[in-house]
């Protein structure tokens, strides 16, 4: 029996995804915030999020702030940081993505210069949508 590690983890987007195509697929990759709260104490892990789809129809919901249930295989991953020391990330290789919905926004205070964002909404496919980029909540590879 081969040894195999899973992880589930729900938090928010810390930024809007990218969306790469290689060869016939597309990787999207975002970063999560995963918070905990124990006494009091609040601390927030950030997981490296990669998503392999057959379009990158995804990468437009998810958007900074948007929570999120991901799951998939976690790893650690080594890498060199811009000051020339070793660093570690959490990544999880995704097989399925959940979108739970926007961050509330607060209403704009009277010194705030610019608007709030607002998060962008799937649009409707009305008929003849093409079932290659539906306007999805849940996104499983395995299928």
């Amino acid at each position: 029996m081969p040894n195999d590690a899973y992880a589930s983890l729900t938090g928010h987007l810390g930024r809007n995804a990218d969306a790469k195509q290689v060869g016939e697929r597309w990787v999207i990759s975002f970063s999560v915030a995963v918070s905990r709260k124990r006494k009091d104490v609040e601390s927030t892990t950030w997981w490296n999020v990669n998503y392999w789809s057959k379009s990158d129809g995804l990468a437009q919901y998810l958007l900074k702030g948007t929570a999120v249930s991901v799951r998939g295989q976690p790893h650690m991953r080594k890498y060199k940081k811009k000051d020339g020391t070793d660093g570690e990330s959490l990544d999880i290789d995704a097989d399925n993505v959940q979108l739970l919905g926007a961050r509330e926004k607060q209403e704009p205070s009277a010194t705030t210069a610019q608007p709030a964002q607002t998060p962008r909404k799937p649009a409707d496919p009305g008929p003849g949508a093409s079932s290659e980029d539906p306007p999805f909540l849940m996104v499983d590879s395995r299928f």
